[in-house]
């Protein structure tokens, strides 16, 4: 067909858009009915191949030879869907992380919700984004008043977590985002771009790992060195 490749989001390996590895269904919406086309379609299917559509989409499906898993992901055609056009429908997104269950199901299921919406609104993944890091100040370190940007000062003239205040304060100064970590999250502005929510969604991850994750490791350090003390002492 072309010589693109794809990267699997499941087992990481590359492989080349052939007949039995990809497959293209376009459909449109014309003159009261839907129109639909399927093949692999030659090189720039994703816009150029139906450019003359004024709103369609192309539903692609990418099957990994290696791990045989199928990859799922919609391309909007037209003028209604902007430079967010993409879409992964399956996985949702191969760039999360999968936390396990000591870190607090509440900022898990908003990291989760975040992630899933990072391309579809990315104004309600860095509002989510942010709010989580609300949640982990509050959870972790037991700060509940004044704005995320008192918060972090907070944090900041305690000596605490340097490793974080300095990654948030970072963040505060540059972008829509951290211009509005001062202000309630409801008023993060609208022209928030994926880059930006990814990048914010980004620190939340470092902020995870910071906190709970490096604590589970200490804590289950500790434990082991203490279950190998008292190993001793019975000898």
């Amino acid at each position: 067909m072309n010589n693109e490749s794809f990267d699997c989001p499941f087992c990481k390996k590359s492989f080349p858009l052939i007949n039995d590895t990809f497959s293209v269904t376009h459909i449109a919406f014309s003159n009261g009915m839907t129109k639909s086309f399927q093949g692999p379609f030659p090189l720039g299917y994703k816009v150029g191949t139906f450019k003359n559509e004024t709103n369609s989409i192309n539903f692609i499906m990418y099957k990994c030879p290696s791990c045989k898993r199928t990859s799922f992901e919609m391309i909007g055609i037209g003028t209604d869907f902007g430079e967010n056009n993409k879409f992964n429908i399956y996985p949702k997104n191969d760039g999360r992380k999968n936390y396990p269950e000591f870190v607090n199901p509440y900022i898990r299921n908003d990291y989760e919700e975040a992630y899933s919406i990072l391309e579809l609104s990315p104004k309600s993944s860095a509002t989510l984004s942010r709010r989580i890091i609300e949640e982990i100040l509050l959870d972790f370190y037991g700060l509940s008043k004044g704005t995320l940007f008192n918060k972090i000062q907070k944090l900041e003239s305690k000596n605490e977590a340097i490793n974080i205040t300095n990654e948030l304060n970072a963040i505060r100064q540059v972008g829509n985002i951290g211009a509005h970590f001062n202000l309630d999250s409801n008023k993060i502005p609208n022209d928030v771009s994926t880059e930006e929510a990814k990048l914010l969604l980004q620190v939340v991850e470092d902020i995870i790992d910071e906190t709970y994750i490096r604590k589970h490791d200490v804590d289950s350090r500790k434990t082991s060195i203490q279950e190998l003390a008292n190993k001793f002492k019975k000898k």
